[in-house]
């Protein structure tokens, strides 16, 4: 038929619908030679037409559910591929609702649990639900109402899926809904959606990933991904509620002391790139930031991440620049690092790691004063003096990579003192 009738896929469908009717009565499993022949039944329609075209065969999912489960999911598997190495973009609602239609077997446990058993750590169900995700990119219209009701629709069936295939699926979905935002950010007002109702949309998905087994550090990143959005659409009050969800989350599930550094560090990065938030928000922020990075369990943790901190009181603009803040930050980074030398020392003797994070503060000392901050530059030779001394209290075996350290930043202070900026640099002498 596809042959002799390639232009009339009603014959097509036709001939699958007569294929399922005869077939569908059947209390028995299918054989393996007659679940062959099916499976090159489904896949002639994939090798003439392109999947826009096979998404209008109404009995092709029929035929499908006569499958057993493994083989449905290697069609499923195949539809898939054939979109994504084809390129189609599927731009209407329906096709979509079609499209999901014939994959279901790989984004639903099913209403009786058939895939229940599934094991999220085997690489195959992995590789399918990477594949999904993949395919997100290829649902897309350049109507901004349609688009919005693509993405609703997606989530609709994403929903099916269960904790198992959501940490697979939905971020590709927020994603997804990011490029929206900014589509209709760049529209303007001949848009003929809201763009607040995109960014509900992304807090109530992101929302969900907590309960449904996705990593606190993937949901913590999505959430100041949707916080820079907000911050580009100028919106406060969201960019806020993003912050608010992201510490929550850390609060509540980021109990290992590596990720919470790592959320820490984002949490700055994030801040220090928003420009839109007023005074009594970002102090609140700022706040929790650094009640924080007080909690955290080791001290060279708390020293680097307050020293970070920093960065909070250093904008690009220059009503965000607080230059005696900067230097609080950096003080107090210095007072942990001396508490940490003293806890190392007392543990292990000697000791060039915490040591070391003496010349790490150096260096950000004299990065706020390459920025123009000057009042960083007074305690920079008593610092200097410090790591010198300790350099030479250390032993020989743990002294090297601080040293080291140290020299390669001397390097630097001394071709900056020679560059034609210099002049910042004539209060230090080396």
């Amino acid at each position: 038929t596809v042959k002799v009738h390639k232009d009339d896929l009603t014959k097509v469908d036709l001939v699958l619908n007569g294929c399922a009717k005869v077939l569908g009565g059947r209390t028995e499993e299918l054989n393996p030679k007659a679940t062959k022949e099916l499976v090159v039944l489904l896949s002639a329609p994939l090798a003439e037409y392109d999947v826009v075209s096979i998404l209008s065969l109404n009995a092709y999912p029929d035929v499908m559910a006569l499958l057993k489960d493994d083989v449905r999911k290697d069609m499923a598997v195949t539809i898939i591929k054939s979109v994504i190495n084809s390129g189609t973009i599927l731009s209407s609602v329906a096709q979509v609702d079609m499209l999901f239609e014939f994959i279901m077997q790989l984004i639903t446990d099913g209403d009786e649990g058939e895939n229940k058993e599934e094991d999220p750590d085997d690489e195959d169900f992995q590789e399918q639900q990477n594949l999904v995700g993949r395919l997100i990119m290829y649902l897309h219209s350049d109507d901004l109402d349609v688009m919005f009701k693509i993405l609703y629709t997606i989530r609709r069936h994403f929903g099916t899926g269960g904790p198992k295939r959501l940490k697979y699926t939905l971020p590709p979905t927020i994603f997804a809904a990011l490029r929206l935002v900014r589509k209709v950010q760049a529209a303007g007002d001949q848009s003929t959606i809201s763009i607040k109702k995109v960014f509900q949309f992304l807090h109530q998905t992101v929302q969900v990933l907590p309960a449904n087994d996705c990593p606190p550090e993937t949901t913590v990143r999505l959430l100041l991904q949707c916080a820079l959005a907000a911050n580009e659409c100028k919106l406060e009050d969201i960019l806020y509620a993003f912050f608010e969800s992201a510490f929550t989350i850390y609060e509540e599930e980021v109990s290992d002391s590596r990720e919470q550094v790592s959320a820490l560090q984002l949490f700055i990065g994030t801040m220090h790139q928003c420009t839109c938030f007023g005074a009594d928000n970002r102090d609140a922020l700022i706040h929790k930031c650094t009640v924080y990075t007080s909690r955290l369990l080791k001290k060279p943790d708390q020293c680097r991440a307050a020293y970070i901190c920093s960065h909070l009181f250093w904008g690009k603009e220059e009503d965000a620049q607080d230059g005696d803040k900067v230097l609080l930050c950096l003080k107090r980074a210095l007072k942990v690092a001396n508490a940490a030398q003293q806890v190392a020392a007392a543990a292990r003797g000697s000791d060039g790691g915490s040591s070391a994070l003496f010349v790490e503060i150096l260096n950000k000392y004299l990065f706020f004063l390459d920025a123009g901050n000057t009042k960083v530059l007074p305690p920079i030779e008593q610092l200097m003096d410090l790591i010198q001394n300790e350099i030479d209290n250390l032993e020989s075996t743990s002294e090297g990579n601080m040293e080291a350290f140290y020299k390669a930043t001397i390097r630097h202070i001394q071709q900056q003192k020679a560059s034609e900026e210099g002049s910042k640099y004539e209060g230090i002498n080396v």
